[in-house]
């Protein structure tokens, strides 16, 4: 029995990866196309499953995929619905039609604040019409928690997957929200002075903040050898001169650029495919850079690993560290310089500013966490939405619209895993760069030790993983010394000038 039920989570799995590849491939979800045939999962597996955790017979990870495969089966037809509804939702701009899910990618190369301010009124109503289609899908997540699964309410079932340590995450969001609050209005008030349209407080939108991170207007900066499909491979051979195997790395470069790369394993270590546009700018790269992280973990692990530490991860965090390590690897100074070819001063500046999307994005992250944290005690309540954009506002300084809230909201307080992770993989690269200097990764030094980390797969968690091959915690202290004050001014200053 305990064999069968093992072998019901790993067909579900590969079934789900499989079908969530020949989606992002737009190759359709049919049956006919996925290798493994699976039944859903039923109420009564999951409660077996849970049964034999509790006496010890299978690992909890098994009951925890158990119940997201569940509430996956029993969110599909509401997110189908959903999904139909924003493929045919168009804001209009200038007489300019921008697709429901090309917003932000349109933004970012928006540098009329009038127009991003447009765009907002737009998203804003487009969001409230589709509003009730997607809070059907978080419904049908709370119930299927509550009602099928017996738990209180959302956060309890969080609770106990992610185990005693969730509250003292989130009180650590509460801290460095807290510790670095000054330090970030500063720097953001210095920010939007230095533009070249300045925008004055109070008359920041979250649609500024994803135009000015997006950094698309230093892509003048972008070398010409780095662009299109060629600068993919460029990037691919250069992570292929960091580990020892890639042989189960698979790249799909897509026709249109501008688009959200991502990772998705469908066998770890053996089959992960990363899927990207071709290369036109920094965010491009970035982003690139942040899934081929991904990937290295993924192929990194053993095969030796039991399959709980291989596939059934329960928390993101750690993969979301290595990650963004790699992101930070992109606009590397020393990486910039040596390895694509930029002056030593764009690339400072781009380094700084990448630091300061980082800062920026904890910052986000964190308060997402908490407001997603207070909010799934009562299953989503009304009153979250007001409560969303107040703390987004707050902590960010930029403006936020109610009606976006249950398109921003996360599940499984991912957000929680995103903001943990960027000041993680902060501390990696200093430690990394403690033992081995700027450029870290060209050292072979550096290179076996990411090796020897990405090896224990998913054994322990990511403050775990901190402790035992860092010997620290992960700590808000990288953020200070990236974004010191007179320097910073001086950054930003030179970054104006090329905006």
């Amino acid at each position: 029995m305990i064999d069968d039920l093992k072998s019901l989570i790993r067909d579900q799995i590969l079934a789900v990866r499989q079908q969530d590849l020949l989606a992002y491939l737009g190759m359709g979800q049919g049956h006919d196309q996925i290798q493994t045939k699976i039944s859903p999962i039923t109420k009564e597996q999951v409660k077996e499953i849970e049964g034999l955790v509790e006496r010890g017979l299978l690992h909890r990870n098994y009951y925890f995929y158990a119940c997201d495969l569940f509430i996956r089966q029993k969110v599909e037809p509401a997110q189908e619905m959903l999904d139909q509804w924003m493929s045919g939702a168009k804001a209009q701009v200038g007489g300019e039609d921008i697709k429901f899910s090309n917003i932000i990618s349109w933004c970012q190369y928006q540098d009329s604040k009038e127009k991003r301010d447009h765009l907002e009124r737009e998203a804003r109503a487009l969001c409230r019409f589709l509003s009730p289609f997607s809070e059907a899908t978080w419904q049908t997540t709370f119930r299927a928690v509550t009602e099928d699964l017996g738990y209180s309410d959302y956060l309890g079932f969080l609770r106990k997957k992610r185990g005693s340590v969730l509250d003292a995450d989130i009180e650590n969001a509460r801290s460095f929200l807290e510790q670095t609050r000054d330090g970030y209005f500063t720097l953001i008030d210095t920010w939007f002075e230095r533009i070249p349209e300045p925008v004055i407080p109070g008359d920041r939108s979250r649609f500024d903040a994803i135009y000015l991170l997006g950094m698309r207007y230093l892509d003048s900066l972008y070398p010409d050898d780095w662009k299109g499909e060629e600068g993919v491979n460029k990037a691919v051979n250069f992570f292929q001169g960091l580990v020892r195997n890639l042989d189960g790395l698979n790249i799909h470069i897509t026709s249109s650029s501008g688009g959200n790369p991502c990772c998705l394993p469908v066998s770890i270590p053996g089959e992960v495919h990363v899927i990207a546009g071709p290369l036109g700018g920094w965010i491009d790269l970035e982003g690139l850079f942040h899934e081929l992280g991904h990937a290295l973990f993924f192929l990194g692990h053993s095969e030796e690993l039991p399959f709980e530490a291989r596939e059934l991860f329960l928390e993101p965090a750690l993969s979301e560290a290595f990650a963004f390590l790699f992101q930070l690897v992109s606009l590397d100074t020393t990486f910039l310089t040596r390895v694509m070819g930029l002056g030593e001063r764009d690339a400072e500046i781009l380094s700084i500013m990448q630091k300061v999307k980082f800062l920026t994005l904890a910052r986000r992250y964190s308060a997402k966490s908490i407001t997603e944290y207070e909010n799934f005690k009562g299953c989503g309540r009304q009153e979250g939405k007001r409560r969303y954009a107040q703390l987004l506002e707050r902590h960010t300084g930029f403006r936020y619209q109610p009606e976006t809230y249950y398109f921003d909201l996360m599940p499984d307080l991912y957000s929680l895993d995103y903001f943990k992770a960027f000041v993680a993989s902060l501390s990696m690269e200093r430690h990394l760069e403690g033992d081995n200097g700027p450029g870290w990764f060209l050292h072979e030094s550096a290179r076996e030790l990411l090796g020897k980390w990405a090896f224990c797969g998913n054994t322990m968690s990511l403050e775990q993983f901190m402790i035992r091959h860092l010997g620290m915690e992960a700590c808000h202290e990288p953020f200070d010394f990236a974004i010191n004050g007179p320097l910073l001014d001086g950054y930003v200053k030179k970054m104006a000038q090329n905006v």
